[in-house]
């Protein structure tokens, strides 16, 4: 299929056909991009760590800060 052919193919019909096109495309075009989106959220939330463990080796180190082990 010649893609210039069909454009003016397209080009030649009545525009409530023309319009047709475009929203037709505008939503596959937002298929594809919600699809990206969400395997961009699984892939970032499987890749996060535990916000508790990072707290948890934040206090660690804190307290060792504060202990004085000079007597």
């Amino acid at each position: 299929m010649d893609i210039n052919k069909k454009i003016e193919e397209i080009r030649q019909k009545p525009e409530h056909e023309r319009v047709r096109y475009v929203w037709g495309m505008v939503a596959i075009s937002m298929f594809f991009i919600i699809v990206l989106w969400v395997v961009s959220l699984k892939d970032t939330f499987n890749n996060k760590q535990s916000p508790v463990s990072d707290s948890n080796a934040a206090q660690q180190v804190n307290l060792e800060g504060l202990i004085d082990t000079e007597e």
